[in-house]
């Protein structure tokens, strides 16, 4: 499983959630690849992403599988259970 990960350095948010995935670490088979929000407009635009801590799963040709936005609950359980399940 890919889920990108829409993050800003600046996010108090963003940070907590990447603590979170540092602490508990990811599930085996899960891949999580950060993208800087401010600079990666494209990829915003591709998979509709309009507010960091957006977690997007995708496929193997890089398709968009569903989303989750991760502000209200910064913690990676939140994403294990929105998406991962």
């Amino acid at each position: 499983t890919k889920l990108l990960f829409f993050h800003a350095p600046w996010c108090p948010q963003c940070r907590e959630m990447e603590a979170s995935i540092q602490r508990r670490g990811v599930p085996s088979g899960v891949t999580v690849f950060k993208v800087d929000y401010d600079s990666n407009q494209s990829l915003r635009q591709k998979y509709g992403v309009t507010l960091q801590t957006t977690f997007v799963k995708v496929d193997d040709e890089g398709n968009k599988v569903a989303s989750y936005v991760a502000y209200e609950e910064p913690r990676f359980s939140s994403v294990e259970r929105e998406l991962l399940r």
